[in-house]
């Protein structure tokens, strides 16, 4: 499922409304290729989860994270399985004061439960109007260390981070890809460290590792997972497991698609 630019020419509320919530309940993978809009949009999903691209940088958003994009700001959306997402759009007027980049936020179950309120029930325009005051007034920045993952840009290694994105388990060494590239191993090293403040291997456990967790959250088993990323012993995937999210696999196969997920560098 691929969905058109979804960019509003006009706004899509009215005074003295500040917010409209549109949902999107798909059945597989879907993808929104580049666009943008003229409000402030704040992504966040009910159920599964999705991967969000602005520029160089890459969220990954479950249940109990969203992300907030100012006005204007250009951004992909994709999953590759069924997802439940919310799109709630700001009108900048009753926002003066918020973010001006990408910010990932905290959805608690008040301003939750607030969105939904405001789609699923009729009320007074005055009433509708002070329920959406409360939501923005809900917004609130997510603690959570490096929460997105960062992506070089650097025409020298497109095609690497192209196929490790699309297939994680990828395990060529840095000298086999600087071969395929026809660079130095000093050149990919120089541009991971600039451009992700990570090495190229270190980069790509980060990748896996967000591919686990999506992959545990949607119900599969660790050993699986630990295979389908390459790991011949399952206690090695474990441990780089936590490692780099803070929490054992189990933790979040426990949690299923309710838990937020916050990984950490």
């Amino acid at each position: 499922m691929s969905l058109a630019d979804v960019q509003e020419e006009h706004p899509i509320f009215a005074e003295p409304f500040h917010l409209r919530t549109s949902f999107f309940d798909t059945h597989g993978a879907v993808s929104w290729s580049d666009h943008s809009h003229h409000e402030h949009e704040l992504l966040w999903v009910e159920r599964g989860s999705v991967q969000v691209r602005v520029q160089s940088r890459l969220w990954l958003l479950s249940r109990g994270l969203a992300l907030w994009l100012p006005s204007g700001t250009v951004h992909r959306v994709s999953s590759d399985a069924a997802v439940a997402l919310g799109a709630t759009h700001f009108n900048p007027l009753s926002c003066t004061d918020a973010w001006d980049a990408p910010m990932l936020m905290s959805v608690a179950p008040a301003l939750r439960e607030l969105l939904l309120h405001d789609t699923q029930n009729d009320m007074p325009d005055e009433y509708r109007a002070r329920a959406q005051q409360v939501c923005i007034d809900l917004l609130t920045p997510a603690s959570v260390r490096r929460p997105e993952l960062l992506i070089p840009t650097d025409s020298r290694v497109s095609r690497l981070v192209n196929e490790v994105l699309a297939r994680p388990r990828d395990s060529r060494s840095l000298e086999q890809w600087a071969a395929v590239l026809n660079v130095s191993p000093r050149t990919i090293t120089r541009i991971f460290s600039v451009e992700t403040q990570m090495s190229f291997a270190q980069w790509r456990i980060a990748v896996r590792m967000r591919e686990a967790v999506t992959q545990i959250m949607r119900g599969r088993a660790v050993q699986q997972v630990s295979r389908h990323l390459g790991y011949s012993s399952v206690s090695s995937f474990v441990a780089t497991f936590r490692r780099t999210i803070g929490v054992t696999p189990g933790t979040i196969a426990a949690a299923g698609e309710s838990a937020p997920l916050q990984l950490s560098r």
